[in-house]
Order: C-alpha cells, then structure tokens, then sequence
C-alpha cells in the first residue's frame, strides 16, 4: 500500500505522458554480438584455444615453490648468507602454508602464528 503523497510525487517525477511517449519510441535492436563459438560456428571457422593465465609459472608447485624461488638469484650462492636466507624462506613458507591451510582443524590459529618461528628470527 503506497500513500498518496508517494504516488503523486511518483507521477510529477514521470508524468504518465512522457512514460507513454518513452516506451513508444523504445525499439529493440537486431543486432547484438555473437559469442566466439557462434561466430565460428556460423563462418566455418575454427576458434583457437583460449590462452590460460599464469600468474606465477610456479603456481602448480605450491606455495613453499614460489616462495623459495622468489628473487632467490639475487642472493649470493654458498656460505652462511645464502644457507640463512633458505632457512628464512623455508619457515615463511610453513607460516604461509599454516595460515592458509583450508581445513580450520589444521590450519593455525592467531596464537599459532604468533609463536611462530619466523615471527621471531629462530626460522
């Protein structure tokens, strides 16, 4: 039920007139864009596969992958540096991993990852 205030502010807003006059001008058009598969299909054409997206080549191999390769050539190979920064990288892997794991059973809670070692310099 809509009051008779609400109603004639509606019609002062779109008087009848014009709305009539609006939708007999309205058409429709013919024409509209086909989809990849209709075009070829209807100009005996073959579609190319679809190019995937890979945000990171190493997307299949996890996360402990990406991590553990991100930028690792800028790090000198061999002695103490190199060994640290692998260490650091293999416990923000753990951390990360922890934190998105998809079972809330396992994942970490907000006091897991607190304590957890590369918080705090020990990974």
């Amino acid at each position: 039920p809509t009051s008779p205030s609400v109603l004639m502010a509606l019609q002062l807003a779109h008087p009848p007139h014009l709305v009539a006059a609006a939708a007999a001008q309205r058409r429709t058009s013919s024409f509209a864009l086909k989809s990849l598969e209709d075009f070829a299909e209807s100009e005996g054409v073959e579609v190319p596969p679809r190019a995937r997206k890979e945000y990171f080549a190493l997307a299949e191999a996890g996360v402990a992958a990406i991590i553990a390769n991100h930028r690792l050539h800028r790090v000198p190979r061999g002695g103490a540096a190199y060994h640290d920064e692998l260490s650091r990288r293999a416990a923000l892997a753990d951390l990360v991993r922890g934190c998105l794991c998809i079972d809330p059973t396992r994942r970490l809670t907000a006091r897991q990852a607190l304590a957890h070692p590369f918080l705090h310099g020990s990974g």
